[in-house]
């Protein structure tokens, strides 16, 4: 892989990490205002999907193991899930 492009996937990556970042702090902060438990679950989801959006593309950017494909979606499955569990039992 290019040099360019993996420059690119890091400063891309840290972006979606940190505007993912941002809100997850803004869910867990209305949660402490409101102390609804279905707010705590749902940033646990955006947490994950976050985590696991990134994971396939530092693996892909760094050549590590296919476990890490693997792992990012799996890690999404359950993000998607706890921010539809929250939505519907919230």
């Amino acid at each position: 892989m290019s040099e360019f492009l993996q420059t690119y996937l890091f400063i891309l990556t840290s972006a979606f990490l940190l505007l993912g970042g941002a809100l997850i702090l803004q869910v867990y902060n209305a949660y402490h205002r409101t102390k609804q438990k279905f707010l705590l679950l749902l940033s646990f989801g955006f947490f994950t999907l976050v985590i696991g959006g990134a994971l396939p593309v530092l693996a892909f950017a760094m050549a590590l193991s296919e476990l890490m494909y693997l792992l990012g979606i799996i890690l999404q499955i359950c993000g998607i899930s706890a921010i539809y569990y929250s939505t519907v039992r919230g």
